[in-house]
């Protein structure tokens, strides 16, 4: 079936771009302001969401040459999942990529920092105050917050993303000092089937990398 073309109030034609939101590998739009002030806000935020294997997309890092920056934004937006806006300073452009959200229909999680609202005595737009928002004092609640938050909306709609990662962590999680001390249990190993095994249980751990340990294919090769 084909789709139907989309209208574009901005540019008043219709858009030749067909955006592609993939289920498999979700991408989140984030609109923090490019001040310095909001560089920490900007990286916690990047932190979580590569932790939860969901691609961090910032518009104004990419640079596409001779590319209409509108479209851009709008194509970016409607092919990511969701997004985050961080709305405390009411920053021109990220209000220009919240509506666009908005009008989009994505989630979006609306980050709200306390502490620079009392200094500069803002307040939440009156139109959106009723919006769920994550209010934060500091980086630690930031990260909480947003932990917390995203957990539960990648539980609801991406079960199978979840699982995934833990898997992936669990697979890189042991440490060098684990390394020699799982290489000297082989070495002691008399019993060709178990080494077999634990070699094989050791790969795996290790994601293959241990192959390039010359200490661990001697090992394997005596044996």
């Amino acid at each position: 079936m084909t789709s139907l073309p989309r209208y574009c109030p901005v540019r008043n034609k219709t858009c030749p771009i067909e955006p592609r939101v993939l289920p498999s590998s979700p991408v989140c739009f984030i609109a923090v302001p490019s001040n310095k002030e909001w560089m920490d806000t900007r990286q916690t935020v990047r932190g979580i969401l590569e932790e939860n294997g969901i691609f961090p997309y910032v518009a104004e890092e990419e640079v596409t040459a001779g590319r209409d920056i509108l479209c851009k934004i709008c194509e970016r937006i409607l092919s990511s999942s969701f997004g985050v806006i961080e709305l405390t300073e009411r920053n021109p452009n990220v209000m220009f990529e919240f509506g666009f959200i908005l009008a989009s229909q994505k989630p979006v999680f609306v980050l709200y920092n306390r502490a620079i609202a009392e200094k500069i005595k803002a307040q939440p737009p009156a139109d959106i105050s009723a919006l769920e928002r994550i209010e934060y004092y500091n980086q630690e609640e930031l990260h909480e917050g947003f932990s917390k938050g995203l957990r539960k909306y990648i539980d609801e709609q991406y079960p199978t993303l979840r699982r995934e990662e833990e898997r992936k962590k669990a697979l890189v999680e042991a440490k060098s000092e684990d390394l020699d001390l799982v290489l000297e249990a082989l070495e002691s190993f008399n019993d060709i089937k178990r080494l077999e095994g634990a070699r094989d249980l050791l790969l795996l751990s290790y994601n293959k990398r241990i192959i390039h340990d010359k200490r661990a294919l001697k090992i394997i090769k005596n044996h």
